[in-house]
C-alpha cells in the first residue's frame, strides 16, 4: 500500500463523527424552525379575516415545526388542515398554544396521540386562554401601564416612564418566551401551570391599583381651585366603583349609570 493511499484512507470519516454531525445538523434544523416559529407568532394578526379570524397567521407561525415533525407531504397537508378552519386567541397567548400543538403533532406522528384528542382540546383551549388574555392583559395590564407612565410623564420623570415601559414590554417578551418553552416541554399539561399562576386574581388585585393610579393621575392633572375635599371625595369614589367591579362583579355601565344618578341629584340641590 502506498503512502497516497494511506493518506486517503486518514482522511474518510469514521461512522461515529457521520453520525455525530447528522445528529448535529438535525439539532441544528430543528433550533431554527422553533426560533421561526417564535417569531412568526408576533405576526399572526397579520392575516386576520372574518371567517377563520387568525387562522391563516396561526398556520404560517405553525409551518416551520411541521415541516420539521413530518417530511411527508401528504401528512404535512394533514396537518395544516387542522387549523385552517378557525383560530382566534388573545395574541399572547399564541406562543403558548404553539408550543402545546407543536408537541401534540409530535406525539401524533409518533402515533402516541389520536388526531380526535388534539380536535377536542384545540377550540377549547384556545377559547379559554382568550377570556382570560382579555381580562389580565388588555384589561388589566395595559391600563396599569397607561395611569402608572402617565404619572411619571406628568410629574416630569420623563426618564423614569422610559424604564418602567421598556421593562413591561420585556417582562411581557420574556413571559411570550416561557410560555412557548414551556408548552413545546409540557404539552397539554402547561395548562395546567397556567392555572395555578391564579392570572385572574392578579388580575383583580392590579385593577384595584389602576384605581389608586388614576386617583393620582387626577390629582396631578386638578386645577388649583379644586380644594381637598372635592378631589379625596372623587378619589373614594373610585376606589368603592373599583372595589365594586373587583369583588362584587356589578356591571360596570350599572354603576357608571348610578354614579352618574348621583351627580345629577347632587348638581341640582
Amino acid at each position: 500500500m502506498n503512502a497516497h493511499s494511506q493518506k486517503t484512507q486518514c482522511k474518510l470519516p469514521t461512522p461515529q463523527k457521520s453520525g455525530f454531525r447528522e445528529k448535529e445538523r438535525q439539532a441544528i434544523d430543528v433550533a431554527r424552525a422553533l426560533i421561526s416559529c417564535f417569531l412568526r407568532s408576533y405576526l399572526v394578526s397579520a392575516g386576520f379575516n372574518a371567517h377563520g379570524m387568525q387562522n391563516l397567521g396561526f398556520i404560517y407561525a405553525m409551518e416551520p415545526g411541521l415541516r420539521i415533525i413530518y417530511s411527508d407531504r401528504e401528512k404535512l397537508i394533514e396537518a395544516r388542515d387542522r387549523y385552517i378552519a378557525h383560530y382566534n386567541t388573545h395574541p399572547f397567548w399564541t406562543p403558548l398554544l404553539l408550543g402545546i400543538f407543536l408537541r401534540a403533532e409530535k406525539n401524533i406522528h409518533a402515533g402516541v396521540l389520536p388526531v380526535q384528542a388534539l380536535l377536542a382540546m384545540k377550540d377549547t383551549a384556545s377559547y379559554t386562554l382568550s377570556a382570560i388574555g382579555d381580562s389580565v392583559f388588555t384589561g388589566t395590564l395595559l391600563p396599569f401601564w397607561a395611569f402608572a407612565a402617565s404619572c411619571l410623564l406628568v410629574s416630569g420623570h420623563h426618564v423614569w416612564a422610559f424604564i418602567f415601559s421598556a421593562l413591561l414590554f420585556a417582562l411581557l417578551q420574556a413571559f411570550r418566551l416561557y410560555t412557548f418553552v414551556l408548552g413545546l416541554r409540557t404539552g397539554i399539561t402547561a395548562l395546567m401551570r397556567v392555572r395555578q399562576m391564579r392570572l385572574i386574581d392578579w388580575g383583580q388585585r392590579i385593577k384595584l391599583a389602576n384605581a389608586v393610579l388614576l386617583a393620582l393621575l387626577l390629582r396631578l392633572i386638578a386645577p388649583a381651585g379644586i380644594g381637598p375635599e372635592i378631589f379625596y371625595s372623587v378619589c373614594a369614589m373610585l376606589c368603592i366603583a373599583a372595589w365594586c367591579v373587583a369583588r362584587k362583579n356589578i356591571p360596570r355601565l350599572a354603576l357608571a349609570g348610578i354614579l352618574l344618578g348621583i351627580w345629577s341629584v347632587g348638581s341640582l340641590i
